[in-house]
């Protein structure tokens, strides 16, 4: 019995251990390590990624451990870069056959809606399933079909449309004759909601090709794909579906490009408004540039010229390119760059909202090393920028590498690039998604082992590999009520503790904000108060905002008092390291409704000084006498004050104005009050920090003056 009892416990121990190295385990800081999402017998390839909602990411690929029937996996990678479902993934499909083009989209729940290329009837054809935030299989067992309609279906695209629903967007040879676009939506639980095997989006009598999708904001979504009208000419098109299936802009859409020869290859983002802007290849120029153009949610077209604007026209070619949002209506979009006729590289635009290009004419360099970069990737770095990573040949075979590019199209990480993976052999065909936190997570096909194994790498906002979790901003405020004037103990409780550099506290009662980690505050007006802390770290940022949640009562502000004639004495002892005198010059005065006005003034050595005035308002005869000794020495003070006191009945009202000058740069220290300068006594107007949520580094600033009375 002990015996059992005593494995049991060793057991135990050793799964605790195990759980306790999952939960602590870090993301390596060395581009040679890398975390391995998959190492199978067998080559996992077509990588792809997506957010789960919590600072990691949900990794899919196609899988052939199982040698001819392949199967897709996906696998959980958390924000410290811990595996979290089974070791080489969880299963999304094994069915016999092969499956190929794999695309995913987070659930909004912490899972992902995956969508892939499935060819176990022998024609091609759209299945999907949902895994859920733990791994868990939530829709039918190998998914459920989207499209099984004749012939094949392929180069499919899937987003989620914010209302608990998927639209997916594929190329169909269901004709036999020529190629068209189809659609179909599914919802949260695997159920198809529009016409069987999808409905039409483009269905003329030409070839429509190479699709892309992006959501409507509205539970629908918009559509673009290239049309070939005959004669070598194709153009760009576009279409607007609502959540019912239902297309908005035409039988045969609406034209985005009609210029001369080729427009190919469109990819899509939601501009934020209802609309989209589309990026294209295009040959008008007799060599392949990129032009743009911006869509509203009527089918408008937004930029002139009409045919699109120019993104890039340099010689040779452009090709191959990627965008998203902005964040600002408009878009940051990467490609491969030509310009060179012995090496690709990867160059960046951004171009705003009313379609004016914001970088540089041709575009920015963000990787231009020697040889081959290419299958460049992007995500936000939330705030105006982006992240690219790409393949890259500048050492003997392929490694991945990655820039951050901010908002005016500086490059901020190490020229050409920081390396994400160096390992031996060949690293590849890289996807990214943010972090949340400014930096990204990048995954890829490796060849280390001999076969291709998924790994993926995080790099903060820093461009630093590795790094500890995502910073959490969380504080506690005690006590959180009671009569004013209150003294509250604000602690900060945000984590990694090791990871944060910087703290912002914004008290909410208009003074100044404090950049101490654990700080004090006094509120002295009543009301209900919402805090704000900010946190900054080499790791990203984060914020904790708490409404309504320091109580402040009102205090007595009349005391009453009837007694006899009273004494009394007080003696105040004070030791100070420096040379202090203090005066202290009391005037009495003997009346009804008459106002007695008591002014101490204290000078320091030191490199601050204050002022404090009191005016008391009585209505009552008063009577006060006062005596001081003082005694001063070179290094310590003594000072001894009597009063003696005699008051009859007495009410007061206290109104008081403080003026503080301050050490530094002449605002910090100040808790209320008007700051003032020193040589002229004339109010300063006050800093007061905007925080913004897109760019903590450099915060908005405006001046305002507070009064206190």
């Amino acid at each position: 019995m002990k015996r059992i009892i005593s494995t049991t416990l060793i057991t135990l121990y050793i799964f605790l251990l195990t759980l306790e190295v999952d939960v602590l385990a870090e993301w390596p800081s060395d581009s040679k390590v890398n975390v391995p999402v998959c190492t199978s017998q067998g080559s996992q390839t077509d990588v792809v990624i997506t957010t789960d909602d919590s600072g990691g990411a949900i990794v899919v690929w196609r899988d052939e451990r199982n040698g001819a029937n392949v199967g897709i996996y996906a696998q959980r990678i958390d924000a410290s870069g811990s595996i979290r479902w089974d070791a080489n993934g969880v299963a999304i499909c094994t069915a016999p056959g092969d499956r190929r083009d794999v695309t995913a989209v987070s659930d909004g729940s912490g899972g992902a809606v995956i969508v892939w290329e499935d060819r176990r009837s022998g024609n091609s054809d759209i299945y999907a399933q949902r895994v859920d935030e733990h791994g868990v299989i939530k829709w039918a067992t190998d998914g459920v079909s989207i499209c099984t309609a004749a012939n094949s279906q392929w180069l499919h695209k899937v987003v989620y449309d914010g209302t608990d629903g998927f639209i997916i967007v594929w190329q169909d040879w269901r004709s036999g004759n020529d190629w068209d676009i189809y659609a179909q939506r599914v919802n949260i639980n695997g159920v198809v909601q529009w016409t069987v095997d999808g409905v039409g989006i483009a269905t003329g009598a030409k070839n429509q090709l190479s699709p892309d999708i992006a959501p409507d904001g509205t539970g629908g979504a918009i559509t673009v794909w290239h049309q070939f009208l005959g004669g070598g000419d194709a153009n760009i098109y576009a279409q607007k579906v609502d959540v019912n299936g239902v297309a908005q802009w035409g039988f045969e859409g609406l034209a985005v490009c009609n210029a001369s020869l080729d427009q190919l290859t469109p990819v899509i983002t939601a501009d934020g408004a209802g609309g989209a802007i589309i990026i294209w290849v295009d040959d008008r120029n007799t060599n392949y540039d990129l032009f743009a153009q911006r869509i509203n949610a009527s089918g408008s077209l937004l930029w002139t010229p009409k045919n699109g604007v120019p993104i890039c026209k340099t010689a040779i070619d452009q090709e191959n390119p990627v965008i998203i949002n902005d964040g600002a209506s408009g878009a940051i979009i990467t490609w491969e760059n030509y310009r060179d006729a012995n090496n690709i590289d990867i160059f960046a635009q951004r171009v705003d909202a009313n379609g004016t290009i914001m970088w540089l004419s041709s575009g920015v360099p963000v990787g231009v090393g020697i040889d081959w970069q290419y299958a460049p990737t992007i995500t936000t770095d939330g705030s105006n920028g982006a992240i690219i990573a790409w393949e890259d040949f500048r050492n003997p075979s392929a490694d991945v590498y990655a820039q951050r590019v901010n908002a005016g199209g500086v490059a901020l990480w190490a020229a050409n690039g920081v390396s994400v993976s160096a390992a031996q052999r060949s690293q590849g065909s890289p996807a990214i998604v943010s972090d949340n936190t400014g930096g990204a997570i990048i995954v890829w096909e490796d060849s280390r082992s001999g076969n291709y194994d998924i790994y993926a790498q995080r790099l903060n906002l820093a461009g630093v590999l590795g790094g500890s979790a995502a910073i959490t901003a969380n504080f506690v405020g005690l006590p959180a009520s009671g009569p004013a004037p209150l003294t509250v103990n604000f602690t900060d409780l945000s984590t990694p503790t090791g990871g944060i550099t910087g703290w912002l506290w914004d008290f909410g009662d208009g003074t100044a904000l404090d950049t101490i980690q654990n700080t004090t505050h006094t509120y002295v007006t009543n009301g209900n108060y919402q805090i704000s802390l900010e946190v900054t770290g080499s790791d990203g940022f984060d914020s904790e905002v708490k409404t309504n949640y320091i109580h402040v009562a009102s205090s007595a502000s009349t005391t009453t008092t009837t007694t006899s004639p009273v004494s009394s004495t007080s003696s105040i002892t004070t030791t100070t390291s420096t040379t202090t005198t203090v005066t202290t010059s009391s005037t009495t005065s003997s009346s009804t409704n008459t106002t007695t006005t008591s002014t101490t003034t204290m000078t320091t050595s030191t490199a601050s000084s204050s002022t404090t005035t009191m005016t008391t308002a009585t209505n009552t005869t008063t009577s006060t006498t006062t005596s001081s000794t003082t005694t001063t020495a070179p290094s310590t003070t003594s000072t001894t004050t009597s009063t003696t006191t005699t008051t009859s009945t007495t009410t007061s009202t206290t109104t008081t104005t403080i003026v503080c000058q301050c050490n530094n740069d002449g605002f910090k220290g100040c808790i209320s009050g008007l700051v003032t300068k020193k040589s002229t006594g004339v109010p300063l107007v006050r800093k007061t920090v905007i925080l913004n949520k897109t760019s903590p580094i450099k915060p908005r600033v405006r001046m305002k003056v507070v009064t206190w009375s």
